[in-house]
C-alpha cells in the first residue's frame, strides 16, 4: 500500500493577512523612526497596511538636495528638487506632514549638476507646506549670504511668514538678522557662523524673543549687544566660551529661565589668545 501523502500547507505570507496590531501602537513605533528614511522605506514594504502610517512620518523630515551624500545617508527623506514639486503635485495631501525641511547645497552653488530645478516656486512656497515648524539651510563649504541663490532667499523669506515656523538654522557667514525682525514666532535660532549685525537702530520690538540659541562658533562681543536683548525667556544656550563677561551677563539675564547650558571650551593656549585679544 502507498504510503498516504499529508496535505500541504501554503506558505505564511504576512502581506495577504490583516494586521492584528492597533494602529495607534504602530504608529507610535514608527514614529521613533522619523529621521530614519531606509528603515521607515523597508517598513512601507511590509505590509501593504503600513504604508499610509509610514507616509506621515517618511514625510516629516525632508531633505531636498542634488547631492548622492544625502540620499544614500538615510538621515531624514532626501528629494531631489523636481522630485519634491512632482510629489507635492501628485499627492497634495502630504504637504501637512512635512515638519521639518532642509535645503542642503553641496560643493556648487547651482542646484545640482544636471540643472534641477529650485525647490519651490516663490508664489507656492507657503501654499506647499502649511505645517512646516523647522526649516535648515545648510551648505558644506559655508557660503556667505551675498552669494546664496537669489531664489533660495525668496524660499526662506516665504516661509518665515508662516506662523507654524518656529525654528530656523542658516548654516553659513554674514547672515542678515534683520531679516527676522518682522517674524515674532521665531523663537529658536541656530547659525553656524558669526552673523552679520544690522548697522542702524535696532527694532524697537526687539524680535526674535528666543527660547533657544545655538552658535557654532564663539559668542563675540558684537553679536552679543544683539543677543542680549532677545533672551529674556532663553532656556537654551549652546556656543564656545569666548568671554567670561559676556556669560556673566548671560546668566544674570535669564536665569529665571535657562536650563540648558552647553559651552565648549577651548583649549588653554587658544583660550588665551581670545581674552588677550578681548580685553
Amino acid at each position: 500500500m502507498a504510503p498516504s501523502s499529508e496535505p500541504q500547507t501554503p506558505a505564511f505570507n504576512a502581506r495577504s493577512h490583516p494586521i492584528v496590531f492597533s494602529f495607534d501602537i504602530i504608529d507610535y513605533i514608527l514614529s521613533f523612526l522619523r529621521y530614519d528614511s531606509k528603515s521607515l522605506l523597508a517598513c512601507s514594504e511590509a505590509h501593504p497596511s503600513f504604508s499610509p502610517i509610514v507616509e506621515r512620518h517618511l514625510y516629516y523630515y525632508i531633505i531636498v538636495s542634488a547631492s548622492s551624500k544625502f540620499r544614500s545617508a538615510g538621515h531624514g527623506y532626501c528629494l531631489k528638487p523636481s522630485h519634491l514639486n512632482q510629489v507635492l503635485s501628485d499627492t497634495p495631501g502630504i504637504a501637512n506632514h512635512v515638519r521639518v525641511l532642509q535645503i542642503a547645497l553641496g560643493e556648487s552653488l547651482n542646484h545640482s549638476s544636471d540643472n534641477d530645478s529650485g525647490p519651490f516656486d516663490e508664489e507656492d512656497a507657503l501654499e506647499n507646506l502649511p505645517a512646516l515648524e523647522t526649516f535648515l539651510f545648510t551648505n558644506e563649504y559655508s557660503f556667505s549670504w551675498q552669494k546664496i541663490p537669489q531664489d533660495f532667499k525668496k524660499v526662506l523669506e516665504s516661509f518665515l511668514r508662516l506662523p507654524t515656523l518656529h525654528n530656523l538654522h542658516f548654516d553659513g557667514r554674514q547672515f542678515p538678522l534683520s531679516i527676522l525682525y518682522n517674524y515674532p514666532n521665531i523663537d529658536c535660532l541656530s547659525l553656524s557662523k558669526a552673523p552679520e549685525i544690522p548697522v542702524g537702530p535696532d527694532d524697537a520690538n526687539a524680535y526674535p524673543q528666543l527660547k533657544s540659541l545655538v552658535i557654532k562658533d564663539y559668542l563675540y562681543a558684537s553679536f552679543w549687544n544683539w543677543a542680549k536683548r532677545r533672551i529674556i525667556k532663553l532656556q537654551s544656550l549652546q556656543c564656545k566660551y569666548s568671554n567670561e563677561k559676556i556669560f556673566l551677563e548671560a546668566l544674570e539675564i535669564c536665569s529665571g529661565t535657562l536650563n540648558d547650558l552647553d559651552l565648549k571650551i577651548s583649549s588653554p593656549c587658544e583660550a588665551s589668545s581670545l581674552f588677550l585679544g578681548q580685553n
